[in-house]
């Protein structure tokens, strides 16, 4: 008897026990997932599916949103007596990764700076020949903005003027003459003022053509520096290991923004990586955003494989004794990269088409960064042609580039000089036409508009107008 109620106490026990588990099991789960560095927020756990479902990861401190993960009950410690969990399938739904990409990391973010990549790969400036072409727009409705103020604005003041100034002439009464100059004052006056104006304001654009045209001077000295450089990076007077000692910055000129931002977001992506396999909690692989990163074998550091893809970022991840790999391919570039709490370690190498015609020549770079220590090692091999014909295109630049850049320089200024020129001519006939005014025996003559067939004349070149004038004079005489 006493036996079976030792038995039904038992049963009773495990019944409250399971009871208990059922009741308790969010708080059991949460619980038992929850690190020093890491916590599931509002666990809700279904024992039908083994599945937990929560609102929030948190891990050092940063926020990767909502999820779910299968629920893998195991024990550890000494005798396998004490109960744990393992998590499989963990999915990251609301990841921000632009927020990740931007956090500061000062190991991958002073690797990068590093890198120093070339200004005109991120920024460019407005360039000589759009300055030429604004101008040109600019200086044409300058002077077509005088010419309608004449001809047309005050065209009819005028003409009151010059009839006031014919009628004191004309007149011999010596009262009536001074009161047409009165007359002639009150019309002058607002006139004049709004002449002033006109021509304050054409001066004022005019000014500004001519501060901007320091830019001119700029972009000559950018383009001879470019030149200088590629004249350096062409160099086979410059050899290290037999190879041109600075021919690899070629890469980061032309791919410094691509290869910057996809150091960077792999990278940290991958530090995210490394901070979730290193939980005390054991996860086998994750995936965020549906996709967008996928890691697998996290805990099997041999097999551990995976990818970022995510616009136009592309790479796959793998892991080699205790580094992070890293490898990245789009076209005509691509990088290896290794990271590690030592070092980071990129192989990046380069198709590059344009550097001898009819030729691709492979350029590779090496970056290291490893205790503090940065280092860009060029890796490039050149063949005994190459370096030949590297040598001519360098000859080349130096007479040939710098001749061709600055006769181009000298025809621009002559273009911005000649516009300059015409709306000056212009403002001159404003203050022509303002001491013309102000004379008493001067009458102001108006340009007469050109006629249908003198605007078609005037569209046409010289030779065509020439023969156009002729055969009317031809017409004329028959």
């Amino acid at each position: 008897m006493k036996f079976l109620k030792f038995i039904l106490v038992l049963v009773l026990l495990v019944l409250f026990l399971l009871l208990g588990g059922v009741i308790f099991s969010n708080n059991i789960i949460s619980f038992m997932t929850k690190t020093k560095n890491s916590e599931f927020q509002n666990v809700k756990f279904s024992l039908k599916n083994r599945e937990m479902t929560f609102d929030n990861f948190v891990i050092n401190g940063n926020n990767l949103g909502r999820g779910r993960a299968t629920v893998i009950p195991t024990r550890s410690g000494l005798f396998k007596m004490i109960p744990s969990v393992k998590l499989s399938n963990l999915k990251l739904e609301q990841v921000n990764l632009d927020k990740i990409y931007k956090e500061k990391d000062e190991k991958i973010d002073n690797f990068i700076e590093k890198l120093e990549i070339p200004e005109s790969s991120q920024k460019e400036n407005k360039t000589t020949d759009e300055f030429v072409r604004e101008t040109t727009l600019n200086t044409k409705v300058l002077a077509n903005d005088i010419d309608n103020f004449i001809n047309n604005k005050i065209k009819e003041d005028i003409i009151k003027t010059n009839t006031l100034k014919n009628d004191y002439s004309t007149s011999k009464d010596l009262k009536n003459k001074a009161q047409k100059i009165v007359d002639l004052n009150s019309e002058l006056n607002p006139l004049v003022k709004s002449i002033n104006e006109e021509k304050e304001n054409a001066e004022k654009s005019l000014s500004k053509i001519e501060d901007e045209r320091n830019l001119m001077l700029q972009n000559v000295s950018t383009e001879l520096t470019k030149l200088e450089k590629e004249i350096s990076m062409n160099d086979v007077n410059k050899m290290n290991n037999n190879n041109i000692q600075n021919m690899n910055l070629y890469i980061f000129m032309d791919k410094g923004k691509v290869i910057g931002n996809t150091l960077s977001k792999s990278l940290k992506v991958v530090k995210l990586i490394k901070e979730i396999e290193n939980l005390k909690i054991s996860i086998s692989n994750v995936n965020i955003n549906n996709g967008e990163v996928v890691v697998n074998d996290l805990k099997n550091p041999q097999n551990l494989n995976g990818y970022i893809s995510q616009n136009n970022l592309k790479a796959l991840i793998n892991k080699k004794n205790e580094d992070y790999q890293i490898a990245y391919r789009e076209n005509d570039l691509s990088m290896r990269i290794l990271y590690s709490d030592k070092k980071i370690n990129t192989v990046i190498e380069y198709l590059k088409n344009n550097l001898i015609s009819g030729k691709i020549i492979k350029l590779v770079s090496e970056v290291v960064l490893e205790n503090n220590n940065f280092k860009n090692l060029n890796n490039t091999i050149l063949t005994d042609e190459e370096k030949q014909l590297l040598l001519q295109k360098m000859e080349s630049l130096k007479v040939n580039d710098y001749n061709q850049l600055m006769a181009k320089y000298a025809e621009q200024t002559r273009v911005i000089e000649n516009l300059i020129e015409n709306v000056n001519i212009k403002v001159n006939k404003l203050d022509t036409l303002k001491k013309d005014l102000l004379s008493l025996d001067k009458i102001v003559v108006l340009e007469q508009p050109q006629t249908n067939e003198q605007n078609k004349n005037s569209t046409l070149p010289n030779s065509l107008n020439e023969n156009s004038q002729t055969n009317g004079q031809n017409e004329k005489s028959n």
